[in-house]
């Protein structure tokens, strides 16, 4: 066993040019990965600092860049970030509501053990399943409450509503978005609100549709469109206790 070192090496800056194009302080910084089987032989790199990390381990344990490794480089993005403590949270709080709360995989390869087609037609699968609520599948969103349209609301693009209720078609399961309202970093607990994915359909001809950051039309879903917490959970306990 022995040692990875990894060094910040500063890059000469390129000379002036007609252009005049700057360079960015990570432009001229890169990091560069050693192996070394003896700690003398840090006498050979000349840009070992006390910044330099070292760490003890095989060979074959390489640090990796995080925007490379295809897992970790989603966690660079802010809504990726915020999306997950959303769903953490919602699962926190449906535990404590005694609902049996089924993490969903969201691989393409996952959706083909629900319909043969999924290459065909486009679907999306929520975040979680409600077990002891009839195996109700929910969607958690964590959005900006935006008021431009003269009304509190939270947008939701519109191909995400068409390929949910594609997938609610194969499934026979109904389909639960929950939203909470973004805070920075962070979504707000007390926020939580939810509306069935069939209201947004039954009143898709009443909804305005503006577009998004993307440009991609979205759906505006006005706050009082929404049942507060887990009230709409609750309705469909009752109804399957009514069935």
């Amino acid at each position: 066993m022995g040692y990875h070192i990894i060094l910040k090496i500063e890059k000469e800056p390129r000379p002036e040019s007609n252009h005049r194009e700057e360079e960015s302080p990570e432009a001229i910084t890169r990091l560069v990965h050693h192996y070394i089987t003896d700690l003398d032989e840090l006498r050979h790199f000349k840009d070992l600092t006390k910044e330099s990390i070292i760490y003890q381990g095989e060979p074959s344990w390489t640090p990796a860049l995080v925007g490379e490794t295809k897992h970790c480089k989603l966690y660079t993005e802010s809504n990726y970030r915020v999306g997950k403590k959303a769903e953490i949270l919602f699962k926190e709080m449906c535990m404590k509501e005694g609902l049996i709360v089924e993490e969903l995989n969201q691989t393409q390869e996952s959706f083909k053990s629900y319909t043969n087609v999924a290459e065909e037609i486009p679907i999306k699968r929520g975040d979680f399943l409600i077990r002891n609520v009839g195996s109700l599948e929910v969607d958690v969103k964590c959005r900006s409450k935006l008021e431009d349209t003269g009304y509190p609301h939270y947008r939701l693009d519109v191909d995400h509503v068409d390929k949910h209720l594609n997938m609610e078609a194969f499934t026979k399961c109904p389909v639960v978005l929950a939203f909470f309202e973004r805070n920075g970093e962070d979504p707000v607990e007390a926020s939580l609100r939810m509306l069935s994915i069939r209201e947004i359909e039954d009143r898709r001809a009443d909804l305005e549709v503006r577009p998004w950051y993307d440009g991609k039309p979205a759906f505006c879903l006005p706050l009082d469109m929404m049942r507060p917490r887990f009230q709409l959970i609750d309705d469909y306990k009752q109804s399957l206790k009514q069935s």
